[in-house]
């Protein structure tokens, strides 16, 4: 085959890889008597995120400890004097009394006189001792210790480092937050609101007490009472927070957000993602909340020690009233009332809601929130009769004050700086008893400064790691640099200025740590906040503004950035921005803004900042390079301030540079400034000076944007290809390295890793690379934004909001009526389901009238297709776009005199019909990018039309990108073209009419994609993508703009008649009429496709996270659980010191050996698990040998098969199975035979399928008449009937025999049709196995995933079947040859 020109189609999803490959004319290669087309499997990799969270955790214990430790070397000395033992009686509090060096009945104080009951008798708390400690005369040192150690292990947050904390920043905080550009308030912000709303803040009231003070303030700030709400604790949805519709249409994972219900440090990043610099209102909100927290824990002239030994008073006086309550009520029998006090006060082991698992006293280690045991409790008070006692006790929980611990999540609000000050005062008391405090040593430093030092320590971000292990020159991965002659000296806080250079690293991190640019390799990104990235990202926005449908002129948009975002920083909005051109005389103001969101994302903020504080003194270089070492050094204004004074210190002054340093900028942008300002076009230049210009100068000097500079037609993207050729290393092997700096997520980098796998063994197969690659790419998962539903409620809710006196004004402007009541009625009494019809859909948002003429449309009639048509606003011809934005109700007499026309006639663009157009719009029942194209009057440029193309040709997604660079450098003779899904797509749907050659045939036909049957449908779709791709890219040639402007009647092509003529050039046929699809047709409906699954050694936790007590351990089998700790003998045993369960496997190895019993001698098969943490040291076979002596007993061990991942391909009783993880002495298996029904049932399947996916979005929807009884019943039968056909007789488990009894037949008939439809995709699962669950309680049947002993000598026959990347080569392993007998059915 060497030499063979072929082509090459791949679908790449995160999931799994579509491939097919075919000659010339499209038909499958073949080899070793099999097609060449099939799907690669593998599951979805994940972030480090976890392993992330996990790592951090490690850290920050590591340097408490490290703490700890210098702390004890400070007091050691001193506390010996007195007690020898003391730091080891610490050390060993962990082991129990018979595991301890020293048999001392007492932990803490061991002394004649006093000891640890005589402590904790004077301070039930740490909090009691610390509160003590700041007056008390002549304090005990080891206590003085105790309280310091506490304070170092739990020091508060470092958020407000550097600052001093009062209780007035609140007052600052909200003046931040009201100020914000995107807070919509008519208020002006004096001091009179912030102390009103501060004063609601602080009250002790309950949420909706607040929410209703605010109301009753503000009550026509909807946006305002959205933020309190939510700064009180409350829960609110991004769309009310932000006064944005757009994000309704958000994940419900990220729509709503309460401080309360989640920890918004870790679900901050997925805000981010989505709100951008808008994340700023969500930061400053999250401060006010604490604030308002804090003020609850920490009481006004108290300290926080004070503060909680007060509450521990409160909740002791409270218990006692609950007690007493319960004790003396009169209502209830002696009988009754032990019955409420043990179900309050004894261990509740099922519900854990009671008191017991309130306090976190439970032995079984189960805890509950507050709000749980709230609802307990208050249920168990209703039994009891009223009394002023209940009352305050209801009162106090509805306030949630009642009972309060001293230990709570909220305590994460509470900053270093409260601490400290408690540390000062113990520090300063302390000194006056114990001089050692205040002695000096060689560093100058006393030991009560070290101890202070010690608590404000942290090592800047920009150091990272200070372990010289982990050094690069180790193969490690830290930068922290050193200063000569310091490379061996430990670090502590008081010579850490004399060891690290702080500067140097700082640098170094720039080098190492910053992101890289987006498209030029190897460059650093800007600052987010940097003069250059600010103007470039404000001008990608403004560039795209329009103004009835065009855009406006360079000198609008300049005075729009010279006036609202150089001069002011008030928030920026469509109408501040239409009243300013109109001002300025630019528009006449009667059209609309259009092209960018109701607000402007993007400021000029650092602009203005050092404008305001340097004046005249403004220097852009100078400010650059300021704003970056902010963004570097945030966390420590003192190097900034250095930095500065460094290199601006004879320029600025004093004052200049203190209030520069006080400035915060955070994050990066994702383009470098040499993209910006290096790349220089030929093509583009400065008509007055000639000068070639850079995208920056191009952006100001026009209203182009960034990703048009990108395009075809410019020579920017080639300057970018040429740079990345230049700076990219020669790739000499192709492993996994070639991918190490991608800048891509795993799940993407696994992609394109598998793709490559895929593409090599090809090559190597057919003997050469191929002619051309065609991508289509599948959709990613986990979107933030929802595809639009056609949604009843929303339509309603619109319907609502016009008022009756609008409707009688537009009917005036209109000279007709529009039934707007009646079509309101029939909205309201519409079944939700319905709306999924289209026609139907845009009926309503319509008013029921036809967009082209404004007649009114019967609606008795709306489905008669001689009647009524949907219409593309933009000619389908012309662009593949049938998006809401894009499609109108219209009669079908209106869309023929419209033809493939665009822009619309004047006779449609009547001046009624503008109104009518307008109206719409406001209410939001079209979008504005639907109004802009019903009253554009410009025609298509030609850049539009090469965009249309280019649409279909050319792939936006950097991911997709990034794989095509990848597999061209890999394939430099290769053409990369991209397949369009929704091409490929719409193929599959017109496939009756293709093949008659007529695009208004009636013949439907459809070549149907069924993804919940089997995986076929991937490698059919590569194979479609080659088909359909090369018809577009022999079409149009690479080079759109070239084709719209060199070939004659170019602008007349039609996207629509692809596939009815013949397309072809000089060297290609890439559609021959009546012969190619007969080709596609034939290919289409074969089903040898090789199918093939990832497998790999599993890494990563050796354990589930979640700590087990001794008690809980103890009850399990030995092996169960891992030890707390492996390198200490005595916690290794979990009886006494529990541990952790579900240790992770990383392979199956299988072993042969031999027992004897009273049969005699025989060979036992069998499978023995490894688990992670002893994978990690087994270097050979010998070593895994002596691993499964310990775990097996028998002799003449012989390994049989030494790495048996899951997710391996094996063969149980002639049927093949995926190998899965272990549950008990036993394995699971899931099938891997994939699935062919015939087409009925297919068309049927999908269906139900789109039903229940729509009926999620639409739970109260009723059941669509295309799902049925009878087809229900048709479907049950044959699903069941496929169990026992075939080589499926042989998969095991087979709920064949179960299925088919007439009982469990009348179960499913006498259920709904909606559980019939969610049943009958379960019973699916049973033959696919694609879920690991199959619910079928509906129809009294239990179903689980198939397992089998790890003794495999009972089983008839095992192998395993190794295969390569495509399957195209496989290998069979017998591990147990077939014997006569059945297969143990280990699953019944």
């Amino acid at each position: 085959m060497k030499n063979k020109t072929w082509y090459l189609g791949l679908e790449v999803g995160p999931t799994s890889i579509g491939w097919a490959a075919t000659n010339g004319n499209y038909k499958l290669l073949r080899k070793n008597k099999k097609r060449l087309w099939g799907v690669r499997l593998f599951e979805e990799a994940t972030t480090a995120a976890d392993r992330r969270v996990f790592r951090a955790g490690r850290r920050r214990l590591a340097r408490r400890r490290w703490r700890i430790s210098l702390l004890e070397e400070l007091f050691a000395k001193e506390v010996s004097k007195n007690d020898p033992n003391f730091f080891l009686r610490l050390r060993e509090s962990k082991y129990h009394f018979e595991d301890k060096s020293l048999m001392n009945e007492y932990l803490l104080f061991n002394d004649k006189d006093y000891t640890d009951k005589d402590y904790y008798k004077e301070y039930p708390t740490i909090y009691h001792l610390r509160s003590s400690l700041m007056t008390e005369e002549n304090p005990d040192i080891r206590k003085v210790y105790l309280a310091i150690h506490s304070m170092l292990k739990n020091r508060g947050h470092f958020l407000l480092q550097g600052q001093s904390f009062s209780d007035s920043n609140i007052d600052s905080v909200i003046k931040e937050l009201l100020e914000l550009s995107i807070v919509k308030t008519n208020l002006e912000v004096t001091d009179e609101v912030i102390y009103s709303l501060k004063e609601i803040a602080l009250q002790k009231k309950n949420l909706s007490d607040k929410n209703n003070d605010v109301k009753k303030l503000y009550p026509k700030e909807k946006q305002l009472q959205e933020i309190f709400k939510l700064v009180f604790g409350g829960k609110t949805s991004l769309d009310k927070l932000y006064d944005i519709e757009e994000y309704k249409e958000l994940d419900n994972s990220v729509k709503s957000i309460s401080f309360k219900e989640k920890v918004y440090e870790e679900v901050r990043p997925d805000y981010e993602q989505i709100l951008s610099n808008y994340i700023e209102l969500l930061d400053l909100a999250k401060l006010v909340y604490d604030h308002i927290v804090l003020a609850d824990i920490k009481k006004e002239g108290k300290t926080i020690s004070e503060s909680k030994v007060e509450l521990y008073n409160k909740h002791k006086d409270d218990l006692a009233n609950l007690k007493k309550l319960v004790k003396t009520d009169s209502k209830l029998s002696e009988d009754k009332k032990k019955e409420v006090y043990f179900a309050i006060f004894k261990e509740d082991k099922e519900k854990g809601t009671n008191y017991v698992n309130y306090t976190h006293r439970s032995q079984e280690g189960k805890s509950c929130s507050y709000e749980d045991f709230k609802k307990f409790l208050r249920k168990e008070l209703e039994k009891l009769e009223d009394s002023p006692t209940k009352t305050t006790i209801l009162e106090e929980l509805d306030l949630e004050t009642f009972l309060p611990l001293q230990r709570t999540k909220d305590n994460s609000v509470v900053p270093y700086q409260i601490h400290k000050e408690e540390l000062v005062k113990i520090l300063d008391n302390a000194a006056k008893y114990h001089s050692f405090l205040e002695e000096k040593d060689d560093s100058g430093y006393s030991i009560r400064e070290k101890v202070v030092q010690l608590f404000e320590f942290r090592i800047p971000y920009y150091i990272g790691p200070l372990n010289t292990h982990h050094n690069k020159e180790n193969g490690g991965y830290s930068w922290a640099i050193r200063k000569k002659g310091m490379e061996s000296v430990p670090v502590t806080p008081w010579n850490f200025k004399d060891v690290i250079d702080e500067s140097a690293s700082a640098e170094a991190f720039i080098n190492n740590l910053t992101n890289k640019c987006t498209y030029l390799a190897g460059e650093d990104v800007l600052p987010k906040n940097s003069l250059l990235y600010s103007e470039y990202a404000l001008l990608n926005e403004l560039n795209a503004l329009r103004y009835e449908g065009n855009r406006i002129s360079i000198e609008a948009r300049d005075i729009i950035v010279t006036k609202l975002f150089k001069e002011q920083g008030k928030k920026v909005t469509k109408k501040t921005i239409k009243e300013l051109l109109k001002t300025e005389g630019f528009i006449d103001g009667k059209g609309e803004i259009a092209g960018i969101d109701n607000i402007v994302k993007n400021d000029l903020k650092s602009y203005r900042d050092f404008k305001k504080i340097l004046g005249d003194k403004f220097d852009k270089e100078r400010v650059e390079n300021i704003i970056l070492w902010i963004t570097l050094y945030g966390e420590s204004r003192k190097l900034i301030k250095e930095k500065i004074t460094k290199a601006y210190g004879d320029y600025y002054t004093v004052d200049e540079i203190e209030k520069m340093s006080r400035l915060t900028y955070k994050d990066w942008g994702t383009l470098s400034r040499k993209l910006l300002t290096e790349l220089v076009s030929e093509k583009l230049y400065n008509e007055e000076t000639g000068e070639c210009l850079n995208i920056i100068g191009a952006m100001r000097q026009s209203t182009i944007l960034f990703m048009e500079l990108l395009a075809d037609k410019f020579d920017y993207m080639s300057q970018i290809k040429n740079h990345n050729k230049e700076n990219k290393d020669d790739i000499t092997e192709i492993t996994p390295d070639i991918l190490e700096n991608l800048y891509a997520s795993p799940a993407v980098k696994r992609s394109i890793w598998q793709t490559i796998r895929i593409v090599e063994e090809l090559k190597t197969i057919i003997g050469c690379a191929p002619a051309k690659i065609f991508v289509e790419t599948t959709k990613r998962s986990k979107a933030s934004y929802k595809v639009p539903t056609l949604n009843r409620n929303d339509l309603v809710t619109k319907y609502k909001t016009i008022r009756e006196h609008e409707i009688f004004e537009l009917e005036k402007e209109l000279k007709n009526t529009l039934d707007f009541t009646l079509n309101k009625n029939r909205l309201i009494n519409e079944e939700p389901s319905k709306l999924k019809a289209t026609k139907l859909y845009l009926y309503y948002t319509q008013l029921g009238r036809c967009i082209y003429t404004g007649k009114k449309i019967n609606f008795g009639e709306l489905f008669d297709i001689n009647k009524y048509d949907i219409d593309h606003i933009y000619p389908q011809s012309k662009v593949k776009d049938g998006s809401f934005n894009n499609i109108v109700l219209v009669t079908k007499a209106s869309n023929e005199m419209k033809a493939d026309v665009f822009p619309l006639k004047s006779k449609f663009q009547t001046k009624e019909n503008k109104i009518f157009w307008r109206f719409l719009k406001e209410k939001k029942l079209i979008t504005e990018e639907k109004y802009n194209r019903l009253v554009r009057t410009e025609e298509f440029s030609g850049d539009e039309l090469a965009g249309f193309i280019a649409r279909q040709l050319v792939e936006t997604s950097q991911v997709i990108k990034v794989m095509s660079n990848i597999l061209g450098e890999l394939n430099p003779e290769t053409t990369i073209c991209y397949s369009k899904s929704e091409n490929v797509s719409s193929f599959r749907q017109n496939f009756g009419k293709i093949k008659e050659g007529n695009r208004k045939s009636g013949n439907n036909e459809k070549l149907i994609r069924v993804q919940e049957i089997n995986d076929y449908h991937r490698a059919k779709d590569a194979y479609l993508s080659i088909v359909v791709g090369n018809v577009y890219d022999v079409k149009f040639t690479r080079n759109v703009h070239n084709f719209i402007k060199n070939k004659k009647d170019a602008r007349k092509y039609s996207l629509n008649n692809l596939f009815y003529t013949d397309v072809k050039n000089t060297n290609t046929v890439a559609w021959e009429m009546d012969k190619t699809v007969q080709v596609v047709e034939k290919t289409m409906n074969n089903n040898n496709i090789l199918i093939t699954r990832r497998t790999a050694e599993q890494k990563g936790a050796l354990y589930d996270a979640t700590i087990y007590k001794a008690k809980v351990a103890a009850k399990a089998k030995e092996g169960t659980y891992y030890p707390l700790k492996t390198t200490d003998s005595k916690i290794k045993d979990v009886n006494k010191y529990g541990g952790f369960t579900k240790v992770k496997i990383a392979y199956y190895s299988i072993f042969e050996y031999t027992i004897e019993d009273k049969r005699g001698e025989s060979r036992i098969t069998r499978i023995v698990p490894i688990p992670i943490y002893i994978s990690q040291n087994i270097k050979d076979d010998k070593t895994l040998l002596e691993y499964a002596k310990t775990q097996l007993s028998g002799k003449d061990l012989k390994l049989k098969y030494r790495k048996l991942c899951i997710g391996s391909l094996i063969k149980i009783n002639n049927f093949n199975y995926y190998i899965g993880g272990k549950t008990n002495e036993k394995f699971l298996y899931d099938s891997a035979v994939q699935v062919m029904l015939d087409k009925d049932s297919e068309v049927y399947i999908k269906e139900l399928a789109k039903y229940l996916n729509w009926k999620k979005e639409n739970k109260d929807g009723k059941l669509w008449e295309s799902i049925t009884e009878d087809k229900n019943i048709q479907l049950y039968n044959a699903l069941v009937e496929k169990m026992n056909t075939g080589i499926f007789i042989r998969k095991k488990p087979n709920r064949y025999n179960e299925l088919s009894t007439k009982e469990v037949q009348e179960k499913f008939e006498n259920i709904s049709e909606d559980e019939q439809a969610k049943v009958l995709l379960e019973i699916l699962n049973l033959l696919t196995n694609k879920k690991s669950i199959s619910k079928l309680n509906e129809i009294g049947i239990t179903a689980s995933r198939g397992v089998c002993s790890f003794n495999l000598s009972n089983q008839s026959q095992f192998s395993i079947i190794e295969q390569s990347v495509t399957g195209v080569y496989e290998k069979e392993i017998v591990i147990v040859e077939e014997k006569n007998n059945d297969l143990e059915n280990s699953s019944n």
